[in-house]
């Protein structure tokens, strides 16, 4: 199977710059009668002195004040669960998840919500492989991120989660386990571990693509990952607030 052909949508992402940017445009002045609704964001709008109608082009954004990251907790203590910042009811949410803050971060009930599906076409995910998805899937969002992500692409996920290490390596010999995502330093781990438990790379162990966060790639480990064991790796950048950001 060629892994070649980074597009998920070939049309959408090789747009030309002034059609992504009208599109882009216009996806604003669609979401700005949605994301008023929620009273945090109507009251921040306020006390910045911002109206919808100023904020008809990509350039207005600049003037929209930056909810820093590290005031969530306290605002969403001062109003919970999500600081007024929810624009659907929350009975329209698909899961809720608490990350590092602690911060309650909503899931909306949508296909890849958190956008990762190009970013694991680009990295050379394909429809029908197997992948080994060692992100946590308890309480943190990466694990469904990454899930939701690869369903969309068409890939079958092994729901792993994290630790195991002796049981995710003997996964990697016992099924044809294409894909890997997680952090890079676990993939280096459970393959040395299948290596000392017997599986050979390219025989008995058939990982070939990895998309990785969450921690240091170096480029001494992505070309022992690629020397070693045949696997071509790619990084990606997400947060829990905002998912696949690059």
């Amino acid at each position: 199977m060629s892994r070649r052909g980074p597009f998920l949508d070939r049309a959408q992402e090789t747009r030309a710059p002034a059609r992504r940017a009208a599109a882009q445009a216009g996806a604003l002045r669609r979401l700005l009668p949605r994301a008023v609704r929620a009273p945090g964001t109507r009251a921040r709008f306020a006390q910045a002195g911002l109206t919808r109608r100023g904020l008809r082009t990509l350039d207005g954004l600049a003037a929209v004040p930056v909810l820093r990251k590290g005031d969530l907790p306290a605002l969403q203590e001062k109003a919970p669960p999500f600081a007024e910042l929810l624009a659907v009811p929350l009975a329209r949410l698909s899961r809720i998840y608490l990350s590092p803050g602690p911060i309650l971060d909503p899931e909306g009930d949508a296909p890849d919500y958190w956008r990762f599906a190009r970013a694991l076409t680009a990295a050379g995910f394909r429809k029908g492989d197997l992948v080994q998805n060692t992100f946590a899937y308890h309480l943190t969002p990466a694990g469904m991120m990454l899930d939701l992500g690869l369903r969309r692409v068409g890939c079958v996920v092994l729901p792993a989660g994290v630790g195991n290490t002796e049981i995710q390596a003997d996964l990697l010999r016992r099924l044809p386990v294409i894909g890997y995502v997680g952090t890079p330093a676990f993939l280096l781990t459970i393959l040395e571990k299948a290596r000392e438990r017997g599986g050979a790379p390219g025989r008995d162990l058939r990982l070939r693509v990895a998309l990785v966060s969450g921690g240091i790639l170096s480029d001494s480990l992505r070309k022992t990952l690629r020397d070693d064991f045949g696997v071509t790796v790619r990084q990606a950048y997400a947060t829990a607030d905002l998912g696949c950001v690059a």
